[in-house]
């Protein structure tokens, strides 16, 4: 069991520390700092990799209400519990990094939990990179989508796009789901791409948006003096 973890581990950790490079360079931020979210990222999954342990996972997906599962509980469940934290982040405008980080410390003990066991054969290693490549990059969209529609939000209705992002989100996590679910995995790249694509014209939309002009303080006419 726990060779099975270390090897497991020890296998896809030099991806997502390639990833964590990247982010340092990109950012300018130091590589011990990064690494620290991406490990406390991670521990979100506790709960998750408890249930699979359990095999509460497996009893669920086999029965009837598998699909619906997969689309309600474990796809909204995991977006909340990745993305509570980034909500109360009052200086997330200036960490674009967070959300990043977030999707890929969930996605790294995801895919423990998920590949532990396996034989190690050339099916094992074809699922392996397909998982290292589209979870990861999932998990970092879904949690940078939720990110930026908190961005949007007001102090006043902050918690609402929050809200929003979250039931998009978990509604693309949903469908990333069910695609695996009903073996239309080929469709999985196509969505990706779309969200990258309105995360990154949205947000120039955004940038480019002209800023409300402050209001000027009526003028006063003063009355002429009479001699």
């Amino acid at each position: 069991m726990l060779l099975d973890l270390a090897i497991t581990a020890g296998g896809i950790l030099p991806f997502y520390l390639g990833l964590i490079v990247v982010l340092r360079k990109q950012y300018d931020q130091k590589f011990s700092r990064l690494l620290r979210i991406f490990l406390l990222a991670g521990l979100s999954t506790v709960p998750f990799f408890g249930l699979q342990m359990l095999g509460i996972n497996q009893a669920l997906f086999s029965s009837l209400l598998g699909p619906l599962y997969a689309m309600i509980l474990l796809a909204f469940s995991e977006e909340f519990v990745k993305s509570v934290a980034l909500y109360f982040d009052h200086e997330l405008k200036h960490q674009y990094y967070y959300p990043i980080l977030v999707g890929l410390g969930f996605a790294f003990f995801e895919n423990i939990s998920y590949l532990m066991g396996f034989e190690f054969t050339i099916t094992f290693l074809s699922i392996a990179i397909i998982r290292l490549f589209t979870v990861s990059t999932a998990h970092a969209l879904f949690t940078s989508l939720i990110t930026h529609f908190i961005q949007k939000g007001t102090r006043k209705t902050r918690t609402w796009y929050y809200l929003l992002g979250l039931l998009i989100a978990g509604s693309c996590h949903s469908l990333f789901n069910l695609l695996h679910h009903w073996e239309m995995s080929y469709l999985v790249v196509p969505l990706l791409i779309v969200l990258i694509v309105f995360l990154h014209f949205d947000e120039v939309h955004s940038q480019s948006r002209p800023l409300p002009s402050p209001a000027l303080p009526p003028l006063r006419l003063k009355k002429a003096s009479t001699h």
